[in-house]
């Protein structure tokens, strides 16, 4: 899953999660697959950002799992003795994969 700006949507790509109003009105249901109308219509709800399956917006400054992983132990390297910051780095690290996993 990857979250992506309205103005990156396109036609053909599939939505991983609901897509609400400011009143909390379901615009579009989840699995639903994009056409322009429907893109037009989410613009003029201004809607700003949606989940949509995959990975289809390829990114230069995004980094893969792998390299965020990379840095992070990168960044705890100099702490491998000290349990708390630890454990911190677990937390960190697990919250990077949960979100890749949604993706």
């Amino acid at each position: 899953m990857q979250r992506i700006k309205i103005e990156e949507a396109e036609e053909g790509m599939v939505l991983a999660k609901p897509v609400f109003s400011e009143q909390g009105t379901v615009l579009c249901s989840e699995g639903a697959e994009l056409n322009e109308a429907m893109i037009s219509t989410l613009k003029k709800r201004d809607v700003v950002r949606l989940k949509v399956v995959g990975h289809p917006v390829e990114r230069p400054d995004e980094k893969s799992l792998d390299e965020l992983v990379k840095d992070v132990n990168l960044r705890f390297s100099r702490v491998e003795d000290d349990l708390n910051t630890l454990k911190i780095k677990k937390i960190i690290l697990k919250q990077i994969r949960e979100e890749y996993e949604e993706q």
